[in-house]
């Protein structure tokens, strides 16, 4: 019973976010499209959201969970037939001990995504899915902290990460 934090297009369904769980909105048939009449809306995974929004990574939607130490990818297992979101960062926890606030990630030739942390560090991961792999690299200044970052599309179809520090002098 909580509410939608975000909605999020994904492949043959769209997904609700909450604090309580990622629910996919579909018709419940590949083969089918969604109307009125059709559509089924059911709890997929019990990990929740932290409230930002999900970026889209390689066909898949990376969340940051409830707890804010986990970045989560969330997408549909044909072999199992289940949606899943497992933990990316499970091998790395102590880079998130100051507590995860949000991902940005950027239209490029990588598939690379972005994560500010509470401290004002941020990491930047790699994820390919289909090869389960998934690295991880913190991110400081000496100068301040990382306050805010967005991409910004350019005129060839890719985007340009801006980042805004707090200059601490």
């Amino acid at each position: 019973n909580q509410r939608i934090d975000f909605l999020f297009p994904a492949e043959n369904s769209l997904v609700a976010g909450s604090s309580d769980g990622l629910i996919p909105i579909s018709s419940g048939s590949t083969a089918e499209a969604t109307t009125k009449l059709n559509i089924v809306a059911r709890k997929a995974i019990e990990d929740g959201s932290n409230g930002s929004s999900p970026v889209k990574v390689d066909n898949t939607a990376i969340y940051i969970d409830f707890t804010n130490r986990k970045t989560r990818s969330f997408s549909y297992d044909l072999l199992t037939e289940k949606f899943k979101a497992p933990n990316l960062n499970l091998a790395n926890m102590d880079l998130t001990i100051a507590g995860l606030r949000y991902a940005v990630s950027k239209k490029d030739d990588y598939n690379y995504f972005y994560v500010l942390l509470e401290d004002g560090t941020m990491l930047i991961a790699e994820f390919i899915a289909d090869e389960n792999i998934n690295g991880w690299a913190v991110v400081r200044t000496s100068v301040g902290e990382i306050k805010e970052a967005i991409s910004i599309p350019r005129g060839d179809g890719f985007e340009d990460l801006i980042i805004s520090l707090y200059w601490n002098s």
